[in-house]
C-alpha cells in the first residue's frame, strides 16, 4: 500500500474531507495547507515531507513509523480496525447473553 493509499483511507475512515484534513493540520500547526496539496498526496502525485508526515501522525492518530513506512501498512490497517471493533462485539455478546438471561428469568 503506498502512502496516498493510507493518508486516504485514514482519513476517510474518520469520515473527514481532504479540506477537513487540511483545516485540522492548519489548526494545530499555523500552516496554509489546501484541500488541493492533499488531494496531490494522495493521488501520490507528491510526497509529504517529514514535518507535515509528523503532522499527520499527529492528526490522523496514527505512529509516524507507519507513515514513513517501517510498519506494514496493511497490517497496521487490518490491526487498527479489529481494535475499533472489538468493543462493539463485545457490547453486542454482553447484550445478547442479558437478553438471554432475562429471557429464561421469564420463562420466555
Amino acid at each position: 500500500m503506498d502512502l496516498g493509499d493510507l493518508i486516504r483511507d485514514l482519513r476517510t475512515a474518520r469520515g473527514w474531507s481532504q479540506g477537513r484534513l487540511s483545516d485540522q493540520i492548519n489548526a494545530r500547526y499555523g500552516t496554509a495547507l489546501t484541500r488541493e496539496y492533499v488531494s496531490r498526496w494522495e493521488r501520490g502525485v507528491v510526497t509529504p515531507g517529514a514535518y507535515y508526515l509528523r503532522c499527520l501522525s499527529v492528526v490522523l492518530d496514527v505512529p509516524l513509523a507507519v507513515l514513513e513506512g517501517q510498519v506494514d501498512r496493511r497490517e497496521f490497517l487490518t490491526d487498527a480496525a479489529g481494535a475499533a471493533i472489538a468493543p462493539v462485539v463485545a457490547s453486542d455478546l454482553l447484550s445478547a447473553c442479558s437478553i438471554s438471561r432475562f429471557s429464561r428469568r421469564l420463562g420466555l
